[in-house]
This record gives C-alpha cells, sequence and structure tokens, in this order.
C-alpha cells in the first residue's frame, strides 16, 4: 500500500506523571522526560542515536539514549515505560529482534553497536545477554536483524572509516560469527541498515543506498536504490514493506516502495536523521543534533471500507456506521437520501467523526466488535426508505472512498394531532376542525366530547395518510343541547400506538333553542314596553304642565293688560279733573298751550288762529248765515 500524505504530528512528549510523547503540525520539538524516575532517574534526550521497535504485534519502542548511555522504552502508543543503562561508549545504531522463527529465543531482545568495536545485546527490560566484540568487528555502526530466522547483521566503517574498508558481517541468533564474516565490502562509512521481510539488506552509507540479496549479492546491477546516492544516516522497511531513507544531505527522509519507486519525501527541514522506526502508521525519528525524536503520521488512503447496517431506526432517526481501515488518520461520515446512490453520491452528508490508527473498534449491542461509532443521523420522514454507505477520507485519498450502498426504512412515527376552534356552531351541532400528521401511514381520527352527563362521544371517524402536519375536517358532531359548553379534542390512531393520540382539550357553548329564543325575547320586550308607557305618561304629564303654565302665563299677560288700561284711564281722568279745576292761563293747562308749537305761517286757504291754522271762511256779499 502506498503512501501518499506524511503529516507530522510531533504530538506527546512524555507529560508530567504519564510520559507521553508530543507531536507538533509546524515544528520538531524534542521529546524530553519529566516523569517519575521508571525505573532509574530520567532525564532529557542526548544525541539520541539508534531507535528500534519491536517485538509484534505490540511493538515496543526503543531510543539509545547516546550521551548519558541509557534506552529509553516506549508502549506502542508511544507512553513511555522504562529506561535502562547500557554500555559506556559511542552507541550508533540498533536493532530489534522481531523474527518469526519459532525457536528464536532472542525474539524482543535489542542489539546496540558501539563504535568502540562491539556489539551488545540486551532484553527488552535491559539485561545483557551478551557482547559481540573482536573477530570480525573494528568500528560497528548499524545493527539489522532478518524478520525471518532472527540473523543479526553488523555494519561495519572498516579501518578508520577509510573509503571502500566498510563491510557487514552475518551472525546468528548467538551472537556468532557462524554465517558469514564480511558478507558484503567494498562500503564507504555504512551508517543504515534494514531487512525486509524477504530478506533482502539494504545498506546505506556515505555513497546513498544499496540493496543486497540475503547471499550478499548486490541487487539492480549496484546501482543505488531509488536513486539515493547522498549520505545516509537512517533506514527502516515499514510493515506495509515501503523503505525509508534518512538522507543528511537533502535534511529530509524519503519514502520509496520495495523496488525502488518514490512515494514521498517528509521531515524536511530535519538536519541528520538517524534512528527510523515505523509502528504501524507511526515514523519515529531520532535527531542527535537537535536531542530529539520527531514522530510523524504515516498516512495512507483508508481501505476496507464497508457499510453496516442501521441500527436503532425509528421514525425520524437511525445509527449508521461500518467498518473501515483509517489508513492513520481519517474522517468518516455517512451520506443519505431517499433516491438510490449513483456512481458517487448518495444524498446527504452527515457531520465528519474524525479517528487515528488503522482497523477501528466500537461497541455495538454491548459487544466490543471492529466498526466505527456510528453516527445518529436525524430528521428522516417516517416510513421512508432511505439509501446510504459509508465514507472515508484522508490527506491520503485522491477521493472519498464509500463502502457498499445499503438501505432502511424508517418506522411509522406515531400520529400528532391538533384540535382546533369549533364553527359554525348552532343550538345542536358543531363542526370541528384541526390538523394532523399521520405519521407516514393510514390513520383514523375523530373528535370526542364531554357529554353533561361526564360521558363521552366520538364522532364519525374519518383517514388520513401522509407524513407532514396537514390540515384536517372540519369534522361534524350533532344532536347536541341547546344553551350547554362542550369539552372536545381531536384523536388520531394508527399502527405505531396502542392507545389513541388526544389533542389539546377546547371548548364551545351551543346556541339557545328557538323556544328559548323567543321567550328570551318576549322576557325582553315586556320591559320596553313598559319603559316606553311610563315615558309616554310622563310625557304627556310634561305637556299638561307646559300647557297649565302657558295658560296661567297668559291669564296674567290679560290681566295685567287690564291693570295698565285702568291705570290710564284713571290718570286721564284725573288729569281732565285736574284741568278743569285750573284757571286758564295758568297751571299745567296754560303751560300746555304755551308749549304747543306755533306754526311760522299757514298753507293757502287757512288762517292762523289761536295758535293754529284753521280754514279760511270766504266773504260773500249779502247775510252771513248763521
Amino acid at each position: 500500500m502506498s503512501v501518499r500524505g506524511l503529516t507530522l504530528r510531533l504530538a506527546t512528549a512524555l507529560c508530567a506523571l504519564a510520559g507521553a510523547l508530543l507531536l507538533s503540525s509546524t515544528s520538531a520539538l524534542a521529546i524530553r522526560f519529566v516523569g517519575p524516575p521508571l525505573p532509574a532517574p530520567t532525564v532529557a534526550f542526548s544525541a539520541p542515536m539508534g531507535l528500534g521497535v519491536g517485538p509484534s504485534p505490540k511493538e515496543e519502542i526503543f531510543v539509545e539514549n547516546n550521551g548519558v548511555s541509557t534506552v529509553d522504552v516506549y508502549g506502542s502508543n508511544a507512553i513511555f515505560k522504562a529506561e535502562f543503562p547500557v554500555v559506556a561508549g559511542y552507541g550508533y545504531q540498533m536493532g530489534v529482534d522481531d523474527s518469526t522463527a519459532a525457536g528464536d529465543t532472542s525474539k524482543g531482545n535489542v542489539y546496540i553497536a558501539f563504535l568502540g568495536g562491539s556489539v551488545v545485546q540486551y532484553t527488552p527490560t535491559g539485561t545483557e545477554v551478551r557482547k559481540i566484540e573482536g573477530e570480525g568487528l573494528v568500528e560497528p555502526t548499524a545493527v539489522a536483524v532478518d524478520p525471518r530466522n532472527g540473523d543479526v547483521y553488523v555494519a561495519d566503517f572498516g579501518f578508520q572509516g577509510e573509503p571502500g574498508l566498510g563491510y557487514v558481517n552475518e551472525y546468528g541468533p548467538t551472537g556468532t560469527l557462524s554465517i558469514a564474516k564480511e558478507l558484503i565490502t567494498g562500503l564507504t562509512q555504512p551508517e543504515a541498515m534494514a531487512v525486509d521481510s524477504s530478506g533482502h539488506l539494504f545498506v546505506g552509507s556515505l555513497n546513498g543506498v544499496l540493496e543486497y540479496e540475503e547471499n550478499g549479492t548486490c541487487m539492480n546491477a549496484c546501482a543505488a536504490f531509488g536513486g539515493v546516492t547522498a549520505k545516509t544516516n537512517g533506514l527502516a522497511v515499514g510493515p506495509e514493506g515501503n523503505v525509508y531513507v534518512g538522507e543528511e544531505g537533502a535534511n529530509a527522509i524519503s519514502v520509496f516502495t520495495s523496488t525502488g519507486a518514490p512515494v514521498e519525501t517528509f521531515a524536511t527541514g530535519i538536519a541528520n536523521p538517524y534512528g527510523i522506526g515505523v509502528v504501524g502508521t507511526t515514523v519515529y525519528v531520532t535527531n542527535p543534533s537537535a536531542n530529539a525524536v520527531y514522530v510523524f503520521e504515516t498516512l495512507f488512503p483508508p481501505s476496507g471500507v464497508q457499510t453496516g447496517a442501521a441500527e436503532e431506526v425509528t421514525a425520524a432517526s437511525a445509527n449508521l456506521g461500518g467498518k473501515l481501515d483509517a489508513g492513520g488518520e481519517a474522517e468518516y461520515y455517512v451520506e443519505y437520501g431517499t433516491a438510490s446512490c449513483s456512481a458517487s453520491v448518495c444524498g446527504t452528508k452527515s457531520a465528519a467523526v474524525h479517528v487515528s490508527g488503522k482497523v477501528q473498534e466500537c461497541v455495538l449491542g454491548g459487544v466490543l466488535q471492529e466498526c466505527v461509532a456510528p453516527i445518529v443521523v436525524g430528521g428522516l420522514e417516517p416510513n421512508t426508505t432511505y439509501h446510504y454507505w459509508l465514507v472515508a477520507t484522508n490527506a491520503a485519498a485522491s477521493k472519498p472512498v464509500h463502502g457498499d450502498a445499503m438501505e432502511f426504512t424508517t418506522k411509522v412515527a406515531a400520529p400528532s394531532p391538533k384540535t382546533g376552534l369549533a364553527q359554525d356552531v348552532t343550538a345542536t351541532s358543531a363542526q370541528i376542525p384541526g390538523e394532523l400528521n399521520p405519521g407516514g401511514a393510514e390513520t383514523e381520527y375523530y373528535v370526542e366530547y364531554l357529554l353533561p352527563s361526564s360521558m363521552t362521544e366520538e364522532s364519525a371517524a374519518a383517514f388520513a395518510n401522509g407524513k407532514t402536519q396537514a390540515s384536517v375536517g372540519p369534522i361534524a358532531v350533532s344532536g347536541l343541547q341547546p344553551n350547554t359548553t362542550y369539552y372536545y379534542w381531536l384523536v388520531a390512531k394508527n399502527s405505531a400506538v396502542s392507545q389513541p393520540v388526544h389533542g389539546e382539550a377546547r371548548q364551545f357553548t351551543t346556541q339557545l333553542s328557538q323556544a328559548e329564543v323567543e321567550a328570551q325575547a318576549a322576557a325582553n320586550r315586556k320591559p320596553a314596553e313598559e319603559l316606553a308607557a311610563a315615558n309616554a305618561a310622563k310625557q304627556k304629564l310634561e305637556a299638561e304642565e307646559a300647557k297649565r303654565v302657558e295658560e296661567a302665563a297668559a291669564a296674567n299677560a290679560a290681566k295685567q293688560r287690564q291693570y295698565d288700561e285702568i291705570a290710564a284711564e284713571t290718570a286721564g281722568l284725573l288729569r281732565l279733573e285736574a284741568e278743569a279745576n285750573t284757571p286758564k292761563g295758568t297751571g299745567k293747562r296754560a303751560k300746555a298751550e304755551k308749549a304747543k308749537p306755533k306754526p311760522a305761517s299757514c298753507r293757502k286757504g287757512f288762517i292762523k288762529k289761536k295758535n293754529k291754522c284753521v280754514p279760511k271762511k270766504s266773504k260773500k256779499k249779502g247775510k252771513v248765515k248763521k
């Protein structure tokens, strides 16, 4: 399986009391020990060089802390476990016996190459088993263990690292040179080795990487493996068969397939990478110049994606999942919809869930099994068939990977009646509307109402089908008593419920009967007639009183006129009597005569006489008639 993305995760660095490795996505951080002494005093990394992993299936991680002559041991989950002291000296690379050979009693043992001229074998807990030195060793620098049989390969600089004097020896599991001295020769400062599951030996030196058969024959016409010709300090073979190469000059780690095809380059910028170990999808790299161990997560495209059967299906939700190999780190989700899945689309995408590692486990039905935690999808319609599949993706995948399409059908939902306000209420009947979601199945609904006797009565039933809330009715209720308050509610039932479901209770009051209306009208009429008669009598009395007042006023006025006439007549008589008793030229009469206006002249035919103009008498001859 190829690696598409390797993401730096410098995650946990042996935190206090836990000792977990630190990961960072931006810069390399040294893993330092700050936990309690387990089992010896713990110190920070000091020029860590060699790194080995094994044995399977629960690999441990061994770091050769060269500056303080210790080996620090971690579990496969990168949790610090212990450390043990090693021989003082310049330790280089290390190898761990992870062979599958049944008789290999050294399985899990750790081999460390010391530049002083020896390779020391330790148990996983730090007990020294043997020391390989003397014959065939001058300046050993690297160790690799054949995973098939436990044979030990040791790379040596040769005399003072002179060009072409380096070589590789092969030892048996017991550490004796019983197989081959100088199995491979002509190397210049070899510093890294690794063996794959087929026994091919990869050797990194000042001149790059070469691949050899188990008998020491140079492969590929001795052409540089993967084209790597730069000084190589670190080599490892991953569980998938890829070869990891730490190039000093490139300040990076390159990944190749077992045939040398380039896959990926990562950890760029790390100067002088040395020991490399791969546990599952995690890559560990020592860097002595930075006193650090870097941790990377090797991502592979998700694989083995299998859609699981829907669990805990209700009318509105379901739990959907399955199983998958996350390829190191991935996110998964489900796509679902009412239409059949097409080649690449299967409806709505759920929220994504992040997972790390490879094969996932979860609890289903109370049993721990291989699966991902189910995703709950909600908002579904009742009694509806949905199509779905499980999807996974990560940075290594060119496109999301999905499992086979499956389907499930949601359950019928309980009906949800909603009682409406009564309409067209008469003395003996009413119309009751409402709303109802039938829940995806045929649903019977009716009105139930409370009689004055406290007994309940039901209307005629009707039926509806659907999956959403909609108006129903109105439903007629009849045979009611006039002028009576009734309590009522809408009722519905379908296959999802064992008992009818009631809407909220409401009330209405029937109208009066015709007889009651007429009686009420009559009762309302009598007071009005009496009031009108009283008002008429009052108005009559008021009119009579007004007439009497008017007549009295007229009589008073007539009397007043009589009084005025009598007074005037009396005054006149008195005046005449007074004038009669007054001599001429005196008194009021004289004054009155004097006061009379005197005409200045009389018109033609009149003469002034006694200050008055009187007609002029004509003069005739003869006797004047008397």
